[in-house]
């Protein structure tokens, strides 16, 4: 899992923390997580519409890169040649395009 960071710049300021280092708020990001028995945290970050995509401090459990462009619609199905998921992914989300905000969704 990504770390959660619930202060970043003029944050530190604001709450009280000018000087602190970003191991002290990594370790206490890590504790806020642990008390909330959230490991992936609270913090999500938004599709290219601005609406909750995902987890900011979930990493992907796998990365694909389809052969091709992806058509939108609906029940799109893509091949991705040396890849047969199975079962173990029914059910799981698939983020698209997760490194461009000007473009990724859920679905």
């Amino acid at each position: 899992m990504a770390a959660s960071a619930y202060l970043s710049g003029t944050d530190l300021e604001a709450y009280g923390v000018p000087t602190a280092t970003p191991a002290q708020v990594q370790r206490a990001s890590a504790l806020i997580d642990a008390y909330l028995k959230r490991p992936e945290g609270s913090v999500w970050v938004p599709d290219s519409i601005g609406s909750p995509c995902y987890m900011a401090g979930l990493d992907p459990t796998i990365t694909l890169k389809p052969p091709q462009a992806i058509a939108p619609g609906a029940a799109v199905q893509i091949s991705i040649p040396g890849y047969n998921p199975g079962d173990e992914v029914l059910g799981e989300v698939v983020i698209l395009d997760r490194g461009n905000q000007a473009t990724v969704e859920s679905c």
